[in-house]
C-alpha cells in the first residue's frame, strides 16, 4: 500500500465537520425524511478531490459498522456531490487501509459505542414496559427503584459525546426528545407514588380510628354494669363496677342554693 500523491487528514471532533457530509433518510417507520450525518474514518486528498471511508453509525445486517468509500470535490459549497464510484484504484487503496491495526480498532470502537447506545434506548423501553406491568400493583419500593434507574440513565445521555448524540440523531432520535420522554415518564411513576403512599396513609388513619373506637367501647363495657337511677327532684344516682371489683356509686341532687351537688362511694 503506497501513500504516494495521497495526503491524508488528520481527523478529530475538531474539523471532521468539514469533511462530513449530510444526506436525507427515509425513516422507516414514519416515513417522513431527516438528516443523516456521514463521519469520516479517514480522509486524503489526492489531485482535486477528498477521497475516503465514512460512516454513518448504523449497523448493516450482518451486524457489522456501515461503510461507505466515496470521494467528492474540494471546492464545495453546502451542497455538493458525492461520488461512490471511484476508481479500482483508490477503492482497493482505502479497503486496505481499512485493515490497519489502527483503523480496526477505531471501527471497534465505534461499533461498540453503536452497541451502547442502542443498551440505553433500550433500557427507556424496559423500564416503560415495566412500569405498564406495574399499574394494577402498589409496590411502592420497585416504583421507587424504577425512578432511580431512569434518572440514572438519563444522566448518561446527558453526558455523552459528541459523537454519541451523533449516533442518536443519525437513528432519528434528539437529545432532547428523549430527555423529554424520560421526564414524563418519571413524572408518570413519581405521581403514582404518591397515590399509593396517600391511599396508604387513609387506610392506615381508618384502622387507627376503628381501633380506637374499639378500645373506648371496651372499656365502657368493662366499667359500666348498666345500673342508672334516677328520680324527681333532679336527684340521680349511677353506679359501676371498677376492674378491680369495687362498686362505686355516684349520686347527684339539686343543692339549697340551686345548684347541682355530687358524690362517690365505693365499698
Amino acid at each position: 500500500m503506497h501513500k504516494k500523491d495521497r495526503d491524508f487528514i488528520n481527523i478529530n471532533d475538531k474539523n471532521h465537520e468539514e469533511f462530513s457530509f449530510v444526506l436525507q433518510e427515509k425513516n422507516e417507520i414514519t416515513n417522513s425524511l431527516y438528516n443523516v450525518t456521514y463521519y469520516p474514518l479517514v480522509v486524503y486528498q489526492k489531485e482535486d478531490y477528498y477521497y475516503g471511508a465514512f460512516t454513518n453509525f448504523k449497523k448493516t445486517n450482518n451486524g457489522n459498522l456501515f461503510i461507505v468509500k466515496c470521494k467528492y470535490p474540494k471546492e464545495h459549497s453546502s451542497k455538493f456531490t458525492v461520488y461512490y464510484n471511484v476508481s479500482q484504484q483508490e477503492e482497493k487503496f482505502i479497503e486496505e487501509y481499512l485493515k490497519n491495526e489502527e483503523m480496526i480498532k477505531l471501527i471497534h470502537k465505534y461499533t461498540n459505542m453503536i452497541k451502547k447506545v442502542a443498551k440505553d434506548k433500550d433500557k427507556i423501553i424496559q423500564l416503560d414496559n415495566k412500569v405498564i406491568k406495574l399499574n394494577n400493583g402498589e409496590d411502592i419500593g420497585e416504583l421507587q427503584q424504577i425512578t432511580v434507574r431512569y434518572q440514572n440513565i438519563k444522566q448518561q445521555i446527558l453526558s455523552y459525546s459528541y459523537l454519541k448524540k451523533m449516533v442518536l440523531s443519525n437513528w432519528d432520535l434528539e437529545i432532547s426528545k428523549i430527555i423529554s420522554i424520560i421526564n414524563n415518564s418519571i413524572n408518570n411513576v413519581e405521581n403514582k407514588i404518591n397515590a399509593l403512599k396517600q391511599k396508604k396513609n387513609n387506610n392506615l388513619t381508618a384502622v387507627i380510628i376503628v381501633v380506637f373506637l374499639a378500645f373506648i367501647f371496651i372499656i365502657a363495657i368493662a366499667t359500666n354494669d348498666g345500673t342508672n337511677d334516677s328520680g324527681d327532684n333532679g336527684y340521680s344516682t349511677n353506679c359501676y363496677t371498677r376492674s378491680d371489683g369495687t362498686r362505686c356509686c355516684t349520686s347527684c341532687k339539686e343543692t339549697s342554693y340551686g345548684d347541682i351537688g355530687c358524690g362517690t362511694t365505693c365499698n
